[in-house]
């Protein structure tokens, strides 16, 4: 099918009200396409269920003047068509599975919002998803650490640990979130890093070799592992029709508690701790 054909075949699709405005500069146009991408590459890679990065992503390119867009999602890629009067662009982009960063989601919700009420630019946008996505995490490195480790250490009381195990539990866990967090910067494979997590920490709380509770410690040092934000999107996106992303972020959910437990045994067998 050749390009003519191709730009019939789209215009059909698309409203009649798209087909009789005046066309977007061509230029405009791709640019919009590529800014709602940019978008939506952002909200997928850093935690944002499905339906909402599609939304967004529509929201972009018509509140900065397409006139029809259609939106598909799959878990590595986002592809869109966008209409501007008698011309139309397609583009796809490449997205990866990332850390979850709620404070970015939250400020790229503000931004999507503020471009589907018409208010920004294209050039306003451009310079706000710059700012988002240049813009550090809301915690700094030693915050994360502490949490993860009081976390993991409550987890240790629920599981009727004592109060040694406790304080093991803290130090392990705060050192795991640490090696975890140093490994996902540069770039390991989350699986490995989940497996190798999961033995430092174990590992460590086989060191100190608790005469009361270890058990508890053990359990509890690698809660940190457990993919929570990755199984509620999986579910949230089978629920609403997502089907093939939403396997796909269970299937990534399961192989993360995979080599979470296989480092976990092997650091059992190491300091002949047992559950």
């Amino acid at each position: 099918m050749n390009a003519s054909k191709i730009k019939q075949a789209v215009l059909r699709r698309a409203p009649e009200a798209a087909r009789e405005k005046p066309a977007l500069d061509r230029a405009a146009l791709s640019e919009i396409v590529e800014l709602a991408l940019w978008a939506g590459q952002l909200l997928m890679e850093n935690g944002a269920e499905t339906q909402r990065v599609e939304e967004s992503v529509r929201s972009v390119g018509l509140g900065l003047g397409c006139d029809w867009g259609n939106v598909l999602i799959t878990h590595g890629a986002i592809i869109v068509t966008y209409v501007g009067g008698g011309d139309f662009r397609t583009k796809i982009r490449s997205v990866r599975s990332g850390p979850v960063n709620m404070a970015l989601i939250e400020a790229l919700s503000h931004l999507v919002h503020r471009a589907d009420l018409h208010t920004l630019s294209i050039d306003q946008v451009r310079a706000e998803l710059s700012r988002i996505e240049g813009t550090g995490r809301a915690y700094v490195e030693w915050q994360t650490v502490l949490a993860g480790g009081l976390g993991c250490a409550a987890f240790c009381r629920i599981f009727n640990g004592d109060w040694a195990a406790l304080g093991t539990t803290f130090v392990a866990s705060s050192a795991a979130t640490y090696v975890r967090s140093t490994l996902s910067k540069n770039g390991h494979n989350p699986l490995i890093v989940a497996g190798v997590t999961a033995i430092a920490a174990s590992t460590l709380v086989g060191i100190v070799h608790l005469r009361g509770t270890p058990e508890a410690a053990l359990a509890a040092s690698v809660i940190l592992l457990v993919p929570g934000p990755a199984a509620i999107n999986a579910v949230e996106d089978l629920i609403k029709g997502h089907i093939v992303v939403g396997l796909s972020r269970a299937t990534f959910a399961a192989l993360i508690l995979v080599f979470a437990t296989l480092g976990l045994m092997a650091a059992m067998q190491l300091t002949r701790i047992s559950l």
